[in-house]
């Protein structure tokens, strides 16, 4: 068994990932149309004012920026319906399945994201995803969420999900690395 799919049964065995419903905000959310959107293309995950770092899965299946290459930096999202989407691992375990990314309560700490097994009934496992303004190029950008708790980088804690009351959320970009395989 690999390091991450370790990683990912201790998550869901311990039970870190949380249940409830997904908010949405007064931004546009996504549609479908888009391959990005469909389920069938792999991208890359980058917050929009990083240069050269991106999202991948660290050694403790956390989700966490960056510099270089991880065996697991490269996402599926695969829609659910209303806006939201599992985010799935584009590469699969030794055992063939892909991992989810999903939200772990960490006490009085912030939420954090993780690699878990895929739940698609496990609302910490559901994203929903809005898009904002462009960036200075005129690419789209977009904020993820779920249950209330937007992503966000940041200097002391990393990668993290918070409640942001009236403040702008981050954002993230997907850079498309082409056709998915199958899952």
């Amino acid at each position: 068994m690999s390091r991450l799919s370790t990683v990912v049964a201790a998550t869901a065995l311990v039970g870190f990932v949380l249940g409830g419903t997904a908010t949405a905000n007064a931004a546009v959310s996504t549609t479908p149309a888009d391959p990005i959107f469909a389920g069938n293309h792999r991208v890359v995950i980058k917050r929009t004012d990083a240069f050269e770092s991106v999202l991948g899965v660290d050694p403790q299946g956390r989700l966490v920026e960056i510099d270089g290459e991880s065996p697991y930096d490269v996402f599926v999202l695969d829609p659910l319906g209303l806006d939201e989407y599992l985010i799935k691992t584009a590469d699969t375990q030794p055992d063939g399945t892909r991992a989810c990314l999903g939200l772990r309560n960490n006490g009085s700490n912030a939420l954090t994201v993780v690699a878990t097994i895929c739940d698609p009934n496990r609302a910490g496992q559901r994203f929903t995803i809005f898009e904002q303004k462009p960036d200075q190029s005129g690419d789209p950008t977009y904020a993820i969420s779920s249950q209330s708790a937007f992503w966000l980088v940041s200097p002391t804690r990393g990668l993290i999900a918070e409640e942001l009351g009236d403040a702008t959320p981050q954002t993230f970009q997907f850079v498309d690395n082409g056709p998915a395989d199958p899952a």
